[in-house]
């Protein structure tokens, strides 16, 4: 199969791309450090360049695709070993980071002839908000805070495919 990864350089995504590749997968990674991730991956994974916001110079990949795997985001703790703050402006970013790159996955699926039978986009748990010792089941609604309404938008984003 050939499987498309965004956020394929990630903790999740680059165990994931490394894991699909030994089984013998045509694995892409979209990356926004093309060059730094090429290193990491080695000739086994494709890295290719993108924006993070639209399907430009990546898009005619998805035609014929088996499998996109939308894991791309900020990461929510930051990039230092001290946990950044989730001012406004960071979250303004964290939410971008999601959206985004939904929209551009389904900019290229809409563009391509022969569409990808399927779609994994990423989520969290967040989706329930704090629930404590609460039991949570698929029904249980989100809740109002930043994080929930992260991931709603964030699954929204890729709802169209």
């Amino acid at each position: 199969m050939r499987i498309i990864i965004s956020g394929g350089s990630g903790m999740v995504g680059s165990l994931l791309s490394r894991e699909l590749a030994k089984d013998g997968h045509e694995v892409i990674i979209l990356s926004r450090s093309p060059d730094k991730n090429r290193d990491q991956f080695g000739q086994e994974i494709q890295v290719v360049g993108w924006d993070g916001k639209s399907a430009a110079g990546w898009g005619a990949l998805v035609d014929g695709a088996d499998a996109i795997v939308n894991l791309a985001g900020e990461n929510l703790a930051g990039e230092s070993l001290i946990p950044s703050r989730w001012t406004d402006t960071r979250k303004r970013k964290i939410l971008e980071s999601r959206i985004q790159p939904g929209h551009a996955i389904v900019e290229a699926v809409q563009q391509a002839k022969n569409k990808p039978k399927l779609l994994i986009q990423s989520s969290a748990v967040g989706y329930y908000g704090p629930c404590g010792d609460e039991k949570i089941t698929e029904d249980a609604r989100p809740k109002d805070d930043f994080l929930s309404q992260v991931c709603v938008q964030w699954e929204d984003s890729t709802k169209a495919v």
